[in-house]
């Protein structure tokens, strides 16, 4: 019987299992679009299958802090989110307080729906957002 560690408890074993990890972990996070891609204004132009017409509506990703600023039409919006290649979270976002005629804002369905979104998509000059691979909104630079 010999004393040597069977292949599975090798250190070289372990090293290059280790390392093949990481490759892929990066590989990974390259894999999607670049965060600088998302780091701009996005304009509102569909939201839930209707188009926007309130032209100040607008959404920003701040990568190097994974924040989210915009516009709702009415009130300016803060918030976070993580991303990771085919998925998107949005946190809560609040929203400042300024009156606004209910039936001239897109406000309360533009904030729910960038928390229920669960991916997104850069095509071009376009940003998409997703739930259950149902487009919900359409962004353009």
């Amino acid at each position: 019987m010999s004393n040597k560690l069977p292949l599975s408890y090798s250190p070289f074993f372990l090293a290059m299992v280790s390392l093949l990890f990481i490759a892929c972990n990066n590989e990974k996070i390259n894999s999607g679009k670049k965060p600088t891609e998302l780091q701009t204004t996005w304009h509102l132009k569909i939201l839930n299958d209707k188009p926007v017409t309130a032209e100040s509506a607008n959404l920003c990703f701040i990568s190097g802090s994974n924040k989210i600023s915009g516009f709702t039409g009415c009130n300016r919006l803060t918030g976070s989110y993580f991303i990771e290649p085919g998925k998107v979270e949005i946190s809560p976002a609040a929203a400042t307080r300024i009156s606004c005629p209910e039936e001239e804002t897109i406000e309360k369905e533009f904030l729910a729906t960038l928390v229920k979104s669960d991916s997104l998509t850069i095509e071009s000059d376009s940003l998409k957002l997703y739930c259950d691979a149902t487009m919900t909104a359409v962004f353009s630079k």
